[in-house]
């Protein structure tokens, strides 16, 4: 795991990275700290990019395709940061995918096996809320279960934006290309005594899945910088996965982010970012969830009091009938909105009124200080230190470009 953040302001942009990385293998994890996770993406433009979840991209290491696509394209110049992502996928596109055949086959098979795993887990869990983990197996009830769980799925795929190059990718050509693993889910279905209809339910799902704007496989990267024709810099997010029968996984979070009217300040935290945004939102987002969940319970807790009390004094029924078709989601969208307005005045807004003033060495200050902050907390709990190391951090402005503050030496120290 990670943490990287970027920052803006009028003055430029800052970049900061934690370097640890963690690899899972057959005996387990282990976890270093030497991944490199910021880098300049041109030659001669003040344009950079930081990644985080997944490094590589297919098989191929990420740092070692941006190293490619400096010494082939570095000396490019857009007028936008939107058209220097945009070439950077089409430098994937000219290079094959860094893949052949065998490794898009490979990518895929993981797709459908993370999917189908994703699948039972989700039955599971509700088998043992209804039941119990000793209730005995009852392939009936599984699969109703398994079958409510791939019809919520489709339902949240299809409120995504769909991929742009799988939007137009036919079911049929899909399954043809899968057979193998397709059949392979038929014959694990058979062995579970599930029904074989199961088979074109998961199928249909995943299809959804593969077009949607959902990645389970994915690496995260966020540009930042100036193209040619901004004064102030921008910050443009995106989700890349793997490639399918020569379609490319992949889709932008939203709009670049770009300082100027609307903003005059920026901070986004990408990966494991619960400490930066308690530090800058004034709660931590696991208690705010909670308190958000507790307010739903007192509501649904207070309406049911009501009912009971309502019947008691012998109301018509007709009356308790509307108490309890009432919807109450405004109220607690009320609540929330609230909440969140509490914190941008008592909080972020303060932050972001400071980030605006601050001059560009300020801001690497912050931006190494909020990952230290990661770093710490992490290291004093009990969870594993999956952030850690030397932190980089880099300054992109529109006449002085990419420029390291801090960056781990190459090649390391001798010990």
């Amino acid at each position: 795991m990670t943490v990287v953040v970027g920052i803006l302001n009028r003055r430029g942009a800052v970049l900061a990275a934690d370097s640890a990385v963690t690899v899972n293998n057959a005996h387990g994890t282990k976890i270093y700290n030497s991944a490199t996770k910021i880098f300049p993406l041109s030659a001669k433009s003040p344009v950079g990019v930081m990644i985080y979840n997944n490094a590589m991209f297919m098989t191929t290491p990420l740092d070692v395709i941006f190293e490619l696509y400096r010494a082939r394209r570095g000396d490019q110049k857009f007028d936008t940061l939107k058209e220097y992502a945009d070439d950077f996928l089409d430098f994937l596109r000219c290079e094959n995918y860094f893949a052949d055949a065998d490794g898009q086959k490979e990518y895929f098979e993981k797709e459908v096996s993370d999917f189908y795993r994703r699948v039972n887990d989700t039955v599971e869990e509700e088998w043992t809320k209804r039941y119990g983990e000793d209730a005995d197996y009852d392939e009936k009830i599984v699969a109703e279960i398994m079958h409510g769980v791939l019809e919520g799925t489709r339902k949240d795929y299809a409120e995504d934006s769909e991929c742009e190059e799988l939007k137009d990718y036919p079911k049929r050509s899909m399954i043809l290309y899968g057979k193998d693993i397709f059949d392979a889910i038929k014959e694990d279905l058979k062995g579970k005594d599930l029904p074989a209809n199961l088979k074109t339910d998961i199928v249909n799902t995943f299809h959804k899945y593969l077009k949607s704007s959902t990645f389970h496989i994915w690496s995260g990267l966020a540009f930042v910088g100036f193209g040619e024709k901004d004064i102030y810099p921008s910050i443009l997010s995106m989700y890349l996965g793997g490639v399918i029968e020569g379609r490319l996984r992949y889709a932008y979070l939203d709009d670049a982010e770009t300082i100027g009217m609307r903003y005059s300040a920026l901070i986004r935290p990408y990966a494991q970012r619960d400490v930066i945004d308690n530090m800058i939102w004034g709660i931590h987002p696991s208690v705010e969830r909670t308190v958000l969940q507790l307010n739903r319970n007192a509501i649904e807790s207070t309406r049911e009091k009501i009912l009971k009390e309502l019947e008691k004094a012998g109301v018509k029924q007709s009356v308790i009938e509307k108490v309890t078709e009432m919807d109450l989601d405004e109220v607690k969208t009320v609540f929330g909105d609230s909440l969140e307005d509490y914190e941008r005045n008592s909080f972020i807004d303060g932050i972001l009124d400071a980030v605006e003033s601050f001059n560009m060495s300020d801001v690497a200050n912050m931006a190494e200080s909020l990952v230290s902050l990661t770093y710490i907390q992490r290291h004093i709990s009990s969870s594993e230190e999956t952030v850690g190391g030397p932190i980089d951090v880099a300054v992109i402005t529109k006449v002085g470009g990419f420029q390291w503050v801090k960056h781990k030496p190459w090649p390391p120290p001798v010990a």
